[in-house]
């Protein structure tokens, strides 16, 4: 399994518009690796299979925080299956 940090995706994704990427970078994160638009699956970050992207809002103000990938039946199917097979060795570590 490889560090998450290593295969995150680059910021901006190419689907993600240059506003979308301003408004994200001047969050006041001390630790900008906190923010990502990938999830993690199998161990992995990972984008959505069609590329998309979900803008998330600050719903108080609105302000753009961040994407999220647009995952789908597929992805979905993949996470489950993995939480699901690590579940026992991830029950024997306490």
């Amino acid at each position: 399994m490889s560090s998450p940090s290593a295969n995150r995706p680059a910021l901006p994704p190419d689907n993600t518009n240059l506003a979308v990427f301003t408004m994200i970078s001047k969050l006041a994160l001390k630790d900008l690796t906190l923010l990502s638009d990938a999830c993690l699956i199998e161990g992995e970050w990972a984008v959505a299979d069609s590329g998309h992207t979900i803008v998330v809002n600050n719903p108080s103000t609105g302000a753009v925080i961040g994407t999220v990938p647009e995952m789908g039946v597929a992805e979905t199917r993949r996470a489950i299956e993995f939480a699901n097979a690590a579940l026992p060795a991830w029950r024997a570590r306490r």
